[in-house]
């Protein structure tokens, strides 16, 4: 059978007082017309990305809330992470050839997976593009199939369209992040808009006092009394930690000192990011206030998210962004990429800034860190927005109304 996730026990009551009342209300009020319901959500990994961090914190309220709710993980190797980042990156507007090998590739371990599945499930939902195939290799029944897609296709490449089209026709209906990132021509009819959203009670999103927060900082060889602007997400190229350097590199000649802290979960299902991770390695050798690392603790990230001067997303193409909506939730000013899901979270000027170059990038970190004003002003606001649009009750809340509606059909 396909790798099960072990989940820890939570409770949707831990966030009365964080949330509206009304939120948790609905939610139970949704949840117990779905009470008989077995949902299982596939993907590719059970650590590392935005994907796992969701699952990982959504799973167990549905469980809490006795609707029937498991998460397993499909067999592969780089064999299929190869293919499939390339799929990612198609989807995301790179130009991507598929050739034959790389077909069946993907095939092989698609229906591999499907031989895998076990159960009688009334709702799978099949997470990106690594396990999407599945149901094409399975007989027609009761269950509905959700493909929950993470990734701004707006303006996916052809060639990936078309390879999918026949395994997207397999689908009852499909989630995206935004409704922009919706492609023409979409084969699946049922479309819903579900934004991503953070735990504010994990480990990593858990207030934590400043002067533990400095000293995590601290034992990882910072300057404490300097300032640090830090970037947190996958090494990719996507969320260009090369434009990151050279923004750190333009704003240091005015900022006295400036420490730069890139760090990076190595997901396996990303094989693109240990080469991407050697070129960061290899740019920042000889800077010893470049600070770079993988796969720290959520303690240790949410002292980078707390206590570094500024935090910076300055992603080219974005999902989303679970990071952004972290560190504002601490309420630490965020310099973000201006795209995609990052805009939803930072109004500019608002609740943070959104740049388009690595200039203003260095522009904005410049301006911030000489006016440590602004970092108050906006980190209140940031803080408020995310609690009422970014939180994970609200996201239950909204995934339950889908479940819902696809019952009552």
């Amino acid at each position: 059978m396909l790798e099960q996730v072990p989940i820890k026990p939570r409770s949707i009551r831990d966030y009365h007082g964080i949330v509206e009342d009304d939120l948790i209300d609905e939610i139970y009020s949704l949840s117990k017309k779905i009470t008989d319901l077995r949902i299982l959500h596939i993907n590719a990994t059970k650590f590392g990305g935005g994907v796992a961090e969701i699952l990982n914190n959504y799973i167990p309220l549905l469980q809490d809330l006795w609707v029937g709710t498991v998460w397993q993980t499909i067999i592969a190797d780089d064999r299929l992470f190869e293919v499939t980042k390339s799929f990612h990156n198609g989807l995301q507007g790179k130009e991507c050839k598929i050739g034959h090998d790389e077909q069946r590739t993907y095939e092989r371990f698609n229906a591999y997976n499907a031989q895998l599945l076990e159960g009688d499930w009334d709702i799978v939902v099949i997470h990106d593009p690594q396990p999407l195939a599945i149901p094409y290799y399975l007989e027609k029944n009761h269950t509905k199939w959700l493909w929950r897609c993470h990734i701004d296709a707006s303006e996916a490449d052809a060639n990936v369209w078309a390879y999918l089209d026949p395994y997207l026709k397999e689908f009852d209906g499909a989630i995206f992040s935004l409704e922009s990132f919706i492609p023409d021509n979409f084969p699946i009819k049922k479309r819903y808009v579900v934004h991503p959203a953070i735990d504010p009670l994990s480990e990593k999103n858990k207030e934590i006092d400043q002067k533990l927060a400095s000293s995590i900082i601290k034992s990882h060889g910072l300057d404490i009394t300097k300032p640090i602007m830090t970037q947190i997400s996958r090494f990719d190229p996507w969320k260009d930690p090369l434009g990151v350097i050279e923004a750190y590199k333009l704003a240091k000649k005015k900022i006295d000192g400036l420490q730069l802290v890139l760090v990076g979960s190595m997901a396996n299902d990303d094989p693109e990011g240990w080469k991407i991770y050697q070129k960061v390695v290899d740019i920042s050798k000889k800077d010893k206030n470049i600070f770079i690392f993988t796969n720290l603790g959520d303690l240790d990230i949410n002292a980078f998210q707390s206590a570094s001067s500024l935090v910076i997303q300055k992603s080219i193409k974005e999902g989303f962004g679970l990071t952004v909506a972290e560190a504002m939730w601490k309420e630490n000013l965020v310099i973000g990429g201006d795209t995609g899901g990052i805009r939803l979270q930072i109004i500019d000027g608002e609740t943070g800034y959104l740049v388009n170059s690595v200039e203003e990038c260095a522009g904005k970190v410049v301006y911030s860190l000489n006016d440590p004003s602004v970092k108050g002003e906006i980190g209140k606001r940031a803080k408020e927005h995310i609690r009422k649009e970014f939180l994970i009750p609200r996201l239950l809340r909204d995934e339950l109304r889908i479940y819902n509606e696809l019952l009552e059909k």
